[in-house]
This record gives C-alpha cells, sequence and structure tokens, in this order.
C-alpha cells in the first residue's frame, strides 16, 4: 500500500466541495493530466487524498458538463443491446457510439434492465418458474440471454398498444413464429382470460407482452 491510502467519493453524501474542487482544475488543466489534478487536489486540506484514477472516474462518469441525465430512450436501449452483443462487455467502447453516456453509466443501465425483466418476468408469468440465477450466469444462457435483454416497455396503458406493435415489428426481423397478442379495450376484463390462454397468447420468450398488459 502506498503513502496515502485514497478515500473513495461517497455517492449518498457527495461532498459537493470536493467536486467544485475537481471542476476548478479539471478548467485549468484539462481532463487529460490526472496524476498532477490528484497532486493540486491533494493540497486542499479540505479535500481528502484522491487518486489519479478516482479524479478520472469521477471527472468521466459523474461531473463532466457533456453528460446527460436524461432518460434512456427505447432507441438508445436498442442501440445499447446490439453494441453489447457485438462487443460483450467493453463498455468504454460500446460507450463510444452513445452521445452524453459514460461507460459507467452504459453498464449500469444494461444490468438494470436486466434485473427490471426478471422483475417483471417473475412477478407476472405465474405458471413458470422463478428466475433465481445469478446475472452472469443467465447472460451465458442463449434462452435466458434473448428473454432477459430486451428494451423496457412503458407501464402506462395508454402507451401499451405502441410497444406491443414495436416489439412485434422487431421479432419480425428475426424469423420469429408469428404471436398472437390481444389487444384489449379494458385491462381489467382480460385478467381471467390472459391467465387460462397465457401459455397460447404469450410465448415463454414474449413475457413482458402479458406484464403491459396487467396493471402495475
Amino acid at each position: 500500500m502506498g503513502k496515502h491510502t485514497a478515500k473513495q467519493w461517497v455517492e449518498k453524501v457527495i461532498n459537493i466541495k470536493e467536486d467544485d474542487i475537481l471542476k476548478s482544475i479539471v478548467k485549468n488543466y484539462g481532463s487529460k493530466k490526472w496524476k498532477k489534478i490528484s497532486v493540486f487536489m491533494s493540497k486542499h486540506k479540505s479535500v481528502s487524498y484522491k487518486s489519479p484514477k478516482q479524479c478520472r472516474d469521477r471527472w468521466v462518469n459523474r461531473l463532466n458538463p457533456e453528460l446527460t441525465q436524461n432518460s434512456w430512450t427505447i432507441d438508445e436501449e436498442k442501440l445499447l443491446i446490439i453494441k453489447q452483443k457485438e462487443l460483450g462487455n467493453k463498455w468504454s467502447r460500446i460507450s463510444k457510439f452513445f452521445i452524453g453516456r459514460s461507460a459507467c453509466s452504459i453498464k449500469n443501465h444494461f444490468y438494470s434492465l436486466i434485473r427490471k425483466n426478471i422483475r417483471r418476468y417473475n412477478k407476472y408469468w405465474a405458471l413458470g418458474e422463478r428466475i433465481t440465477d445469478k446475472v452472469a450466469d443467465l447472460l451465458k444462457q442463449p434462452k435466458y440471454y434473448n428473454l432477459l435483454v430486451k428494451p423496457s416497455l412503458p407501464k402506462t396503458h395508454a402507451n401499451y398498444h405502441k410497444s406491443i406493435d414495436e416489439v412485434l415489428e422487431d421479432q419480425a426481423t428475426q424469423n420469429t413464429p408469428p404471436i398472437r397478442v390481444l389487444k384489449p379495450e379494458k385491462v381489467s376484463d382480460t385478467i381471467e382470460n390472459l391467465t387460462k390462454n397465457v401459455k397460447e397468447l404469450f410465448p415463454f420468450p414474449n413475457f413482458w407482452l402479458l406484464s403491459s398488459l396487467l396493471p402495475s
């Protein structure tokens, strides 16, 4: 261990003063010379030692003004899925295909997407087995990869028709068999019928269509 022990920025209690100091230093010296930036950070009495890597990560993943805080769009999620399939977990390379998304935020959103689909599957697919395996293990199995690595769908009833159409259009380009989809006028009137015919109407890979029809 070196002379200094680097303390992490605590996300739950963000030290705004440290962030402001880092922003000021980067403004004066640019976002390349992280060793020098780390030295300047340590000269401030109110700042605990931060390693060059910590300074860089904090700037690249959180403080860079070019980063966007906007919610992810369906198109962004589709692009993320395509690039992850092509490049694997090389998040820095994948980030080059996005504007305003850091490698860290891209990685976090990818796994957040999977966890969300696992929760929806376990909640709505009452006739199937619950998914309890680790995400890393699930992604190694094509069946689960194709099931879980999908864009998130809106939960609101007003948007579900469009979401279903988008999913069907995507699947049509993947040479998958046609899917019978029920589009009820009243969601509450379909729950009993969906339960009886769930296996026929919603094949295993398409559980999210069911979850979009049922109330949250």
